[in-house]
Parts: structure tokens; C-alpha cells; sequence
């Protein structure tokens, strides 16, 4: 018999061995595809999305090629004694890594041609999908189509992942020995009590990492962001190396909990394997933090969009006019659109030149390049009447001053900053980042008897234009973010009659495009790692139920019952799959906290906004564990169907 018929009967006559892993390179193929189709996609407008994508595309191929390595060497180590019997029928190591390399091809093959179909078959609804989340400017209708620079480069990377699997698969058989493959399913591994030194060292590192994402402030979290992740997942590690084996041994201890139904049988197995699976159990746990925090803080970004728009420019249009005509022509542009006005909110526009302002000047935080906006206690809470942000009205002490300006995001703390005018020197007390500033970088609001002081001394001058003192401006309208034609209208009319303005529907746009970008990488990256997670367990089980058939062949003899074996099954079988689910959920439940450091304080305007975020990420949460938890029971079934041969 040749080596390919030989190949392609290993396959078929261990399909069902195969059908997870094949599962799992089928979708790693069409991710593959549909990054590259949208990259080289004409639809798209903008260029972020062909960077961005080619980026996140980098490291999801990085995550691919790990878990096909990892995933052929188990495949290679579960099939010990059928590659030790075609070497006792003649068979010499280098024709039985051709013969695996034939394999991995053959069924590398199909899994591409069935990955690219699938790709090409879903590429209009993963561009819809796309567009709709990211609300992006495509060019033309989004037709059904095939890009062959796409397939050509899918081929291309698989077919040299295929290799290094193939040349990969033929060092770990050289290191086989003959009476060792034969002996592999009665080798007992040596059980090991685990460490108390590393169990306390190894959280003692996850501890200092938790330390530094929960209580760094956001600059300080950026800067440690290698060094916290280094920490904990060299943490993970050690806790599975000998702190996870210290306590189950631990556990047998407890002889009471020990010699209770299946948990004498449960614990010995699983203690029994602990040493062999750590690395797998520590990777898993990694990889389920680095798929929930990515799908967690793309959905939250993604939820955001709407928040962050406000988050400057609380009215869907503003402007600074001197002419009642401009105010009325945004009026009759938004009634022509058969919409009718919410509210229109208009004060007079004052400012401070910089002779009097002592801060640190920010570019862009210039009216007309004069000086910086100033506003009263009660014009403030006057123009905040009708924002859709979430500022709330100000209480201004005299003698101090309130900067509307946020320092997070800006880079510069305007705290204890000064005005300094002839017969007085003002403050700054109070820096507030959801303050309402009429689309400013910065906006000083300050106490109504000192304003009007100053006013009446001419240190606070109004805006003036042709026709008079000038207007801060701000209008809304129902469903002003889904107002494509009536946002691009406005903004022609604007540009050609009014000095300054701000339209809140390109805000949206360009927000969505990028959040729903992260958004979108962030579900296929929590897809591809969950696979891969589920695979690499669903192997590892796979084949030491194999190694353990024996085992439990001698347990049935003693007397043990069906019952008894499948409540074993299900203690043994649990702990590998939850053990790293949850240690690597709270890594992401830390990992999220950074990211509301780093981030989401300053799209929430609330106390606690990490509750916020959890909220929100919660639901991430919960379908992660759903599909995961699906996995846990194909593993456990086709445990039992081993076993049961």
C-alpha cells in the first residue's frame, strides 16, 4: 500500500478523532480569508481598516500558527504505539514522517478548500456586518465577490504553517524510542506533591500584577503594561507547575473529602496527570483571559460609541453666530427633512485673552485665536438645560475657578493653574472632564458676581462679530447619530456661515468606525481563542482517556457501577476545563480594570465606572462560558465513548 492511500486511511478510519481539530483549522482558514478579503477590499473608503486589520490579522496568524503546532505534536505523542508498529513492521523514521506530513496535508487540504468556501460564501453578510457596526463609507453596493490576491496568500501561509507542522512532527518522532511507544499507556507518571514555595510565589506574582491594574493611575498602568503581563503570566504558570499540584495533594489529605463517593478516584487521576497537563492548563488559562478581555473590551468600546460622542459637545449641532438668519437657517434645513426640533439653546459667547491666563495653553483651546472661553455660573446651567452629555450643573465658589477640560486624556493637569487680573488672582480648584464646553478643548466657568465684576471692568470681553455680539448656539433633533443627510446638509451650511460648529453625527461616525472596528477584531479574536482553548483540551483529554481506559477496565472489575464511573468521569474531567476558565476570567476582570484606567473613566461620567464596564462586559462573559461550556461536554462524552469501546 502506498504512503498517501495509507495516509488517507488513517484519516478516514479516525475521523472522529479529527473532527474537532479539523473543525478548528476550518475556522482558522476562513478567519484568515475574511481579514484578507476585507484588506484588500475596494469597498472600503478609509485606509485604518486595512491597517488596523492587517495589524490584529498579524496576531491572530500568531495564535494560528501556536495552536497547529501545539495541536500536531499531541497528535503525534496520542498515536505512540500505532507509529511504534509501523516501525516493527520495517517502517524507517523518515517514511513515517512522511507519512504524517501526507496526512497533515491531506486533511491541511481540505481544511482549506473548505475554510476559503466558507470564506468566500460569508464574505457580503462579514462586510455588511462590518460596515453596519463601523457605519463606514464604502464606495457602491457591497456585492458577492472573490478576491483572489485573498486565496492566493490563505494558500500561501498555510502551506508553510503545513511544513513547519510536517518538519516539526518528524523531530518529535526521531525522539521516540521503540519499547518506550509500546510501553507508553503503562508508563506511570511520577505523582508529584507540588511546592508550597511555588504555590505562595506564584500568587504572590498574579498578586503584584492585580496590585499595579488595580490602583496605577492610567499613565503609570501604560508604562507597566509588558511588565504586569509578564508577571502574571509567569505567575500562572508556576501556580500550575507545583501551587495547583500542592493543592490537590492538599485535598487527598482531607481524608474525610477524600474517601467520599467518586473523589478518592477523581483526585488520584487527576493528581496523577496534574504534572502533564500544567503547561496545557496555564496556556488555557492565558489564552481564555487574552479571548474574554478581548471580546469584553471591544463590546464595551463598541457600547460606548454613543457616551463618547457627547462626551465634548453635548447638542447635535453647535455654532457661534453674530446673525439670527444663520440660527434660522439651521431651523429650516432640519424642518425640511420633515424632523422636528427638540430644543435650541443660545448665550452670548465671552472669552479671556491670554494676557490674564495663567495656564498651560492648549492648542486648539483658542476662540478665533483670541483667547480662551469663559462663562458664567448660571449661563452654564442655563446651556446645559438640554445637553444629551452628562454634565450636571456647577456650583462655583467665589473667589475659585472651574475648568471644563479633561486631564486624562489631554496629558495636562490644569489644577492650581491661575487667572490673573489687575485687582484679583483666580484659582483653579475644580477641573471637570465631563463638563459641557460647546465643542472646546477648555472652557472656564466662574462664580455670577465675579464674572459680571470683571465684565463691567472689560477683563472679560464678549465675542463681537459684524452684526453684534455673538451666540453660543446649541440645537437637537430626534435620532440625530441615524441623520446621515441631514448631518452632511447642515455641515455645507455651516461651513459657508459660521465661524465655529460642530456637527455630532461625524463625531459618531468616526467613533463607530474605529470602536466598531476593535469591536468586530475582538469577536473573531474571542471565536479563534476559544477554538483553540477547547481543542487543545479537548486533545489532551482525548488521549489520556486512552491511557486510562486500563485503569478503569480494573476498577470495573472491583465493582465499581456505571454511576459511580460517570460521577468519576465528570469530577476528573471538571476541574481541568473550570480551574483555568476562572483563573483566567478574574485575569480578565483585572485586565478590564487597567482598561477602565487607561480608558473608560473618561467615557463614563459616573463614581465607579468599572462597574459600568462590568455591566457591560458581563454579557461577554456569560456567552463565553455558554460556548465553553459546550465543549466540556463533547470532551466528557467522548471520554465516556472511549472508555465504553
Amino acid at each position: 500500500m502506498s504512503l498517501f492511500k495509507l495516509a488517507r486511511n488513517n484519516i478516514k478510519h479516525n475521523l472522529k478523532s479529527y473532527i474537532v481539530y479539523f473543525f478548528a483549522m476550518c475556522f482558522s482558514v476562513f478567519t484568515t480569508y475574511s481579514f484578507l478579503a476585507l484588506i484588500f477590499s475596494d469597498n472600503y473608503a478609509s485606509q485604518s481598516f486595512a491597517v488596523m486589520f492587517s495589524v490584529f490579522g498579524i496576531i491572530i496568524l500568531a495564535f494560528i500558527f501556536f495552536f497547529l503546532m501545539s495541536s500536531n505534536k499531541s497528535f503525534i505523542r496520542a498515536r505512540k504505539q500505532e507509529i511504534s508498529t509501523y516501525a516493527l513492521l520495517g517502517m524507517d523514521t523518515r517514511r513515517i514522517g512522511r507519512l504524517l506530513f501526507l496526512e497533515t496535508l491531506i486533511l491541511g487540504s481540505v481544511a482549506l478548500i473548505v475554510g476559503i468556501a466558507l470564506g468566500i460564501f460569508f464574505s457580503k453578510l462579514i462586510a455588511m456586518i462590518l460596515i453596519n457596526m463601523t457605519l463606514a463609507d464604502y464606495s457602491g453596493d457591497v456585492t458577492f465577490s472573490i478576491s483572489r490576491i485573498a486565496v492566493y496568500i490563505t494558500i500561501g501561509i498555510f502551506f508553510i504553517i503545513f511544513c513547519f507542522m510536517g518538519s516539526s512532527g518528524h523531530r518529535v518522532i526521531n525522539k521516540f524510542n521503540l519499547v518506550d511507544l509500546f510501553k507508553a499507556s503503562k508508563v506511570s507518571e511520577k505523582r508529584s506533591k507540588g511546592s508550597y514555595v511555588m504555590l505562595i510565589l506564584s500568587l504572590a506574582l498574579i498578586g503584584c500584577g492585580y496590585y499595579w491594574a488595580w490602583s496605577l493611575s492610567a499613565m503609570k498602568v501604560l508604562g507597566m503594561l509588558v511588565t504586569i503581563l509578564l508577571v502574571v503570566v509567569l505567575g500562572t504558570h508556576m501556580f500550575f507547575w507545583g501551587g495547583f499540584q500542592k493543592l490537590l495533594h492538599l485535598l487527598k489529605g482531607n481524608k474525610r473529602h477524600f474517601y467520599k463517593d467518586a473523589n478518592l478516584i477523581s483526585l488520584s487521576f487527576l493528581s496523577h496527570r496534574a504534572k502533564t497537563i500544567a503547561t496545557t492548563m496555564a496556556t488555557i488559562a492565558i489564552l481564555v483571559a487574552s479571548g474574554t478581555t478581548a471580546v469584553s473590551f471591544g463590546y464595551t468600546l463598541f457600547q460606548s460609541a454613543g457616551v463618547m460622542t457627547y462626551h465634548d459637545n453635548g447638542y447635535d449641532v453647535s455654532f457661534v453666530t453674530d446673525d439670527a438668519g444663520v440660527i434660522q437657517g439651521v431651523t429650516d434645513i432640519i424642518n425640511k427633512h420633515d424632523i422636528k426640533l427638540e430644543s435650541i439653546s443660545k448665550v452670548d459667547a465671552y472669552m479671556v485673552t491670554d494676557k490674564e491666563v495663567d495656564f498651560p495653553i492648549t492648542k486648539g483651546a483658542y476662540v478665533e485665536d483670541k483667547g480662551l472661553g469663559i462663562i458664567s455660573e448660571s449661563q452654564y446651567n442655563a446651556l446645559i438645560q438640554e445637553v444629551r452629555s452628562d454634565a450636571t450643573p456647577m456650583d462655583i465658589t467665589k473667589g475659585e475657578v472651574t475648568v471644563g477640560y479633561n486631564p486624562n486624556m489631554m496629558g495636562k493637569d490644569w489644577k492650581g493653574a491661575k487667572l490673573v487680573f489687575e485687582d484679583r488672582e483666580l484659582p483653579v480648584t475644580k477641573v471637570d472632564g465631563f463638563a459641557y464646553r460647546g465643542g472646546r478643548m477648555v472652557l472656564i466657568i466662574m462664580d455670577d458676581g465675579e464674572f459680571e465684576d470683571l465684565r463691567a471692568q472689560g477683563e472679560i470681553t464678549p465675542l463681537k462679530g459684524a452684526q453684534g455680539v455673538k451666540q453660543l448656539v446649541g440645537v437637537n433633533y430626534p435620532k440625530a447619530l441615524e441623520q446621515k443627510a441631514v448631518a452632511t446638509e447642515l455641515k455645507a451650511y455651516l461651513k459657508q456661515n459660521a465661524s465655529e460648529w460642530h456637527i455630532t453625527y461625524f463625531d459618531y461616525t468616526a467613533i463607530l468606525g474605529f470602536f466598531g472596528q476593535i469591536c468586530f477584531i475582538g469577536f473573531f479574536m474571542c471565536i479563534m481563542l476559544i477554538l483553540m482553548t477547547a481543542s487543545m483540551l479537548y486533545f489532551k483529554q482525548v488521549t489520556m482517556a486512552a491511557e486510562e481506559k486500563t485503569q478503569y477496565m480494573t476498577l470495573r472489575r472491583l465493582g465499581i457501577g456505571e454511576a459511580m464511573e460517570k460521577k468519576a468521569i465528570r469530577k476528573r474531567l471538571l476541574p481541568v476545563f473550570v480551574v483555568p476558565l476562572l483563573i483566567g476570567i478574574v485575569h480578565s476582570l483585572f485586565a478590564m480594570k487597567a482598561a477602565d484606567t487607561m480608558f473608560f473613566t473618561n467615557m463614563f461620567p459616573i463614581a465607579n465606572s468599572y462597574m459600568a464596564v462590568l455591566k457591560t462586559s458581563a454579557i461577554m462573559y456569560i456567552a463565553y462560558i455558554a460556548v465553553y461550556g459546550i465543549f466540556y461536554i463533547v470532551t466528557k462524552n467522548q471520554y465516556n465513548r472511549i472508555l465504553n469501546k
